[in-house]
């Protein structure tokens, strides 16, 4: 049976492991976006205790607990002691079953980062796979008000839309891609993987503008950001990155494969229908993680000097950053 609101309490326990970035992201969601309370175990002095008299000390009338599973160790069973797994750190786990224990499984939400080995026992616990798109934002505001705490799904829901869209293209914008880039950034320095920043700048679009109208210009702007939200797989964030510059961040991909993902973008613009008729066309540049830059100012300035690299040279083609020599 559905918990209600006033049979609940409002205060929220969130467990954590050592990615920093995904820990910021969580708490900034459910304090500044929800404005609940949440505890949090760095903030709270330890007085020598130990972690079982930290969580009696610390837990008292909290209605949710939110989970973060992020890939800090890795582990194997005994028969297969060479098949390491990415894991969580043992007091999360330890955590996780405190609370399931103490609230039960209907209290208690995970939020996962790929590639983490979940906890095999704990079925009945809802675990929300974490995304660099913000939607496990969603998803946790669903089941946290499905267990009784009062959340404002359509202010919440407002806000998210006016806070990371562009209102002309539909695409995520500026502010959102550099959250995502800093966070995406974090999680891969923890889990030790890659991925790519592709910058993207129409070519001539000033006299394009001149030519047909700025009216016009803006339906191409948004006929462009279509065509390369189209082209992208589901797990490769496009933003608009400010007047007729574009950007991508792919996820788990290395420098040849984001070439040849740049590639697939420039051609999909060359061969549209409507963008060919204005002859619109884009220059490119690929830039990795942690081969070419190790922060996501380092990152998109290497991706973004290839971006010129390309247009000098004519345009309509991409070029990708080289390794630090």
């Amino acid at each position: 049976m559905t918990n209600t609101i006033s049979a609940i309490s409002q205060k929220l326990f969130l467990v954590y492991g050592h990615d920093v970035g995904v820990l910021h992201s969580v708490i900034r969601f459910l304090r500044e976006q929800l404005e609940l309370e949440v505890v949090i175990f760095h903030e709270r002095p330890n007085k020598s205790r130990t972690i079982i008299e930290k969580l009696e000390a610390n837990s008292d009338n909290v209605g949710f607990v939110v989970i973060l599973l992020t890939p800090d160790d890795v582990g194997a069973s005994r028969k297969s002691r060479k098949d390491l797994k990415k894991r969580a750190r043992q007091n999360v786990i330890l955590e996780l079953g405190y609370f399931i224990g103490k609230l039960g499984r209907e209290q208690v939400s995970a939020i996962y980062v790929k590639d983490v080995e979940l906890p095999s026992d704990l079925d009945g616990v809802l675990h929300i796979p974490y995304d660099i798109f913000g939607e496990w934002r969603s998803k946790l505001a669903d089941e946290m008000q499905e267990a009784g705490i009062e959340v404002g799904l359509t202010k919440f829901q407002k806000a998210e839309n006016r806070a990371n869209k562009d209102e002309q293209t539909g695409l995520l914008n500026h502010g959102f891609f550099n959250e995502t880039l800093s966070a995406e950034c974090n999680r891969s320095k923890g889990a030790k993987e890659i991925f790519s920043v592709i910058l993207l700048d129409l070519d001539n679009f000033k006299a394009i503008n001149d030519t047909y109208g700025h009216a016009q210009g803006d339906k191409l702007i948004k006929r462009v950001g279509l065509v390369l939200d189209q082209t992208c797989s589901r797990d490769q964030t496009v933003s608009r990155y400010g007047g007729d510059e574009f950007a991508i961040l792919a996820s788990g991909l290395g420098t040849q494969q984001a070439y040849q993902l740049a590639d697939r973008l420039r051609s999909a613009l060359v061969t549209d229908v409507v963008l060919k008729r204005r002859k619109v066309t884009g220059s490119f540049g690929v830039a990795s993680y942690p081969r070419h830059g190790k922060t996501p100012q380092k990152i998109v300035e290497a991706a973004d000097e290839q971006m010129y690299v390309s247009k000098q040279a004519g345009g309509n083609r991409v070029s990708c950053a080289k390794s630090p020599s």
